[in-house]
């Protein structure tokens, strides 16, 4: 006994209301049942009257309902289908979503042909899901038939029109059948083999050919099946909530699904597609892995093949795109790895990462390069790619080679390029070693928010083999707010994707926030968050100091090299004592002979508002001791009022009885005492 008639075995017609009886009737009709199956099923009800059932079963004539139906009013009433052995990915997918899944299925299983205006619609609904009015489509009707008796595309077809252009195509055909011109579907598409049906392209093309060359969006992918039944194919894609735009009967024995990945690339999008279907196959739907290319061939709705057609079963159902499929994936999913017991570590623990700049960072890890404007963070990045591409010291720690890739968001390309070159030759090199080592991408102009570039970012890494990125500046691909926390751990949270994904080091230059730095400690001092403090694994922050002339001319710098402090905070090391240099363009020369220089301009300010604080309370004491001695003639017990009036009679000021409370509070040789001030001194 097939599905459908299994569930109408388990449903009594006595629990259904009217409209649930006709909707029996009509799927029955629907899936090709005669009426006497349905007349049978309601002798059963004390509402049955002879005849009635043939008779309604005459009026059905709207599709809409189908087997499908009857299954979903069952379980409704409480019957539950047996779940089938290919259903075992529990952990995101439970019996309950299996069930509901199925529920819904509505595919049109109809053997009832289309008109040559439901044909139409059909194609311009698919049309109007997958593409913009000016995405050039491809499709062919023109095929062949193997020595296996298969029918197989016979040219690479159309692929010159746009889906706007089709669809008016489509749209004169429906205005001559209603008006009972003579037309047809070729006048539309071109004319179709109705025993090998015909096929479309998924993705948007170029109008210039239909290879994967011509691609000009990787909005989505084919899903289909060969091997698991129709009904259960269906089910597990509404199951898994796949984002997809349509869902189309191959005719045959396939549902096609096409799925949104709006991936920005080919890579992004090879990636996508595997994790998809490795999806789908721990659900048990085994994939034919052959449609993974974007530029495949997928069945087009509306068209007769064979015995069947190709129909439209749905448009734009489960997620609404690729992201919010991963979100909801990722709600259902626990694919934490499992604890690990220290007893399975500690004799035998697991081998550090190697260290890339030595005693400061190790490969995989994060660093951030900060400091003001115009102390030469930009230029102290590059000295370091230099290193690492040679495998050379920078400044004192030496530097693991490794190819490095740049990405340059700030400067004009040409600029970018001198300053490189500046700098080279600088540092002493003047041919380079291993100049192809030094990568760089240049991104004024066209930077996006992190989220957007990750994944670009992560496929020019593992494309062009590089081990370090160099992120200059950060400022360029913020998303959110710099202040926020929450904003904040998601960006750098790319940060820790791309290192994972692309097995590599990342390094980024970071502005100081606004406002006196020398009182806060190295890591406080970049702009935003504290997320940046705690995130990365080595800070190195940059502090203006400020030198003397003869300092200058003593080094035999340039008349406006700075002079900088270099502070480091490493996670993994200890850190090493400051570093003082001048940034002398086009590098960093280190100077310790600048560690006797004047302090910094806020540290400076500091000093000085310490000794100003000093003569304050110093004037305070003078102030007391003379106010004390003029209002107390015999050293006892004063007044505050008394206290303060005097004070302010002598230092020509309108000071509060609070203030004057919190000067002897501060002092060591008054107190006060039940409202008034005694000199402590002189009660000992």
């Amino acid at each position: 006994m097939d599905t459908v008639l299994e569930a109408l075995k388990n449903l009594s017609p006595a629990d259904c209301t009217y409209e649930e009886w006709v909707q029996v009737g009509m799927a029955l009709k629907a899936e090709g049942y005669d009426w006497t199956v349905w007349d049978e099923w309601s002798r059963d009800d004390s509402r049955y009257t002879e005849g009635a059932c043939e008779k309604k079963w005459r009026t059905f004539t709207e599709e809409g309902v189908t087997g499908g139906t009857i299954i979903h009013i069952a379980e409704n009433y409480g019957w539950r289908r047996p779940q089938s052995e290919s259903w075992n990915w529990d952990t995101i997918i439970s019996p309950e979503d299996i069930i509901e899944a199925k529920s819904s299925v509505r595919a049109k299983k109809s053997a009832k042909p289309l008109t040559l205006s439901e044909q139409c619609e059909q194609i311009k609904t698919y049309l109007n899901a997958l593409f913009d009015e000016d995405d050039h489509v491809g499709y062919c009707t023109q095929a062949m038939q193997r020595d296996d008796g298969k029918w197989t595309p016979a040219s690479v077809g159309v692929y010159g029109l746009t889906a706007g252009e089709l669809i008016g195509k489509l749209n004169k055909v429906q205005r001559k059948a209603q008006q009972g011109l003579p037309t047809g579907l070729d006048e539309a598409i071109g004319t179709v083999n109705p025993e090998a049906g015909a096929w479309i392209r998924f993705n948007p093309l170029n109008g210039d050919g239909v290879k994967d060359a011509n691609i000009k969006d990787y909005r989505y992918a084919l899903v289909e099946s060969d091997t698991v039944p129709l009904e259960e194919q269906e089910s597990i894609i509404r199951a898994l909530n796949l984002p997809a735009v349509a869902l189309v009967s191959s005719g045959k024995k396939s549902v096609h699904a096409i799925v949104h990945i709006d991936a920005l690339d080919k890579g992004e999008y090879k990636r996508r597609v595997d994790e998809l279907y490795t999806v789908c196959e721990e659900a048990g739907l085994v994939i034919d892995r052959q449609n993974k290319n974007p530029s495949r061939l997928s069945r087009m709705p509306g068209i007769p093949r064979g015995e069947n057609w190709q129909r439209l079963i749905d448009t734009n159902i489960g997620a609404s795109d690729w992201h919010a499929w991963k979100e909801w994936l990722n709600s259902k999913k626990d694919d934490l790895p499992d604890p690990v017991p220290i007893s399975e570590v500690f004799f035998n623990p697991p081998p550090l990462s190697p260290e890339i700049i030595e005693g400061v960072l190790r490969k995989g890890h994060k660093a951030v390069i900060a400091g003001p404007s115009k102390i030469g963070k930009s230029f102290a990045t590059i000295e370091l790619a230099a290193a690492f591409a040679e495998g050379i010291d920078w400044l004192n720690f030496h530097c693991r080679q490794a190819k490095v890739l740049y990405f340059n968001f700030e400067i004009d390309p040409a600029s970018f390029y001198k300053r490189i070159i500046d700098t080279y030759k600088a540092l002493g090199i003047i041919t380079p070693r291993a100049p192809q080592n030094f990568l760089v991408e240049n991104l004024r102009g066209k930077s996006k928010p992190i989220d957007e570039l990750t994944p670009s970012i992560i496929n020019k890494m593992i494309n062009f083999g590089a081990d370090v990125i160099l992120l200059d500046p950060i400022y360029k691909i913020l998303n959110g707010d710099e202040n926020n926390a929450s904003d904040m751990a998601k960006f750098v949270g790319e940060f820790d994707r791309i290192c994972a994904e692309a097995g590599c080091t990342l390094i980024y230059t970071h502005h100081h926030s606004k406002g006196e730095q020398g009182f806060k400690s190295s890591q406080d001092r970049m702009s935003g968050s504290g997320v940046f403090a705690r995130d990365n694994d080595a800070i190195i922050d940059m502090l203006p100091l400020e030198a003397t002339a003869a300092q200058r001319l003593s080094a035999g710098v340039q008349p406006d090299a700075k002079a900088v402090k270099m502070e480091f905070s490493l996670r993994d090391f200890a850190s090493p004592d400051p570093m003082y240099m001048w940034f002398d363009y086009p590098i960093h020369k280190e100077d310790p002979s600048l560690e006797t220089c004047p302090e910094t301009t806020q540290e400076k300010a500091r000093v000085g508002w310490s000794e100003q604080k000093k003569k304050n309370r110093q004037r305070e004491t003078n102030l007391l001791f003379e106010a004390f001695q003029w209002v107390s003639s015999d050293g006892g017990k004063v007044t505050m009022k008394a206290m303060t009036d005097r004070i302010n009679e002598m230092a020509n000021a309108d000071y509060s009885v609070q203030a004057i409370r919190n000067w002897i509070d501060n002092s060591e040789r008054y107190k006060r005492v039940n409202g008034g001030v005694v000199d402590t001194f002189k009660n000992d």
